[in-house]
């Protein structure tokens, strides 16, 4: 069995103590490729012997995701909204969407909606996919929940607004 994070060593980069030998590799969890682990910044998340662990996505992938980021808010069709457009919640910080791959702006967005989709793919696919095994595969119970959905309009935050029924 292999070691568990716990117990990995750790190497010294750029004045920072960080899990993991020099030597290691890390899959990037956004481009998938498996690259040296001095290749991933800091997550900013902390073993209890103060080393850091590296972040899930690599720093080539972390720059160009951020610069999308700011190119997509630069071109936001409308300003940030008062409600998650997903969950509808308003009691969470909300981030800006986009398109990864592009800067082309898709929303505003909650964090907890926002890695949840990340998680999933960022796509329809991994969400449905997710769906279909919540449902046991019962595919009338998902367009029974999509119908629901789309005809209640009581938690749309866009109701009464010149963005109701923007889909």
């Amino acid at each position: 069995m292999g070691r568990t994070l716990e117990n990995k060593p750790t190497h010294m980069r750029d004045g920072k103590k960080y899990v993991g030998s020099e030597t290691d590799t890390k899959k990037c969890g956004n481009c998938k490729k498996i690259l040296s682990i001095s290749l991933f910044r800091s997550s900013g998340t902390f073993r209890g012997d103060g080393s850091c662990y590296p972040h899930h996505i690599c720093a080539d992938c972390h720059v160009r995701i951020k610069q999308e980021s700011r190119s997509a808010l630069k071109h936001a069709p409308y300003d940030k909204t008062e409600f998650c457009e997903c969950c509808s919640s308003n009691e969470l910080k909300l981030e800006i969407d986009h398109i990864h791959g592009t800067n082309q702006f898709r929303g505003w967005i909650c964090g907890q909606c926002n890695q949840g989709m990340g998680k999933l793919g960022d796509d329809l696919d991994g969400v449905l996919m997710a769906a279909k095994y919540l449902a046991k595969g019962n595919i009338t119970m998902i367009i029974d929940k999509l119908t629901g959905i789309v005809r209640d309009t009581s938690n749309d935050p866009f109701k009464g607004t010149n963005m109701e029924g923007k889909d």
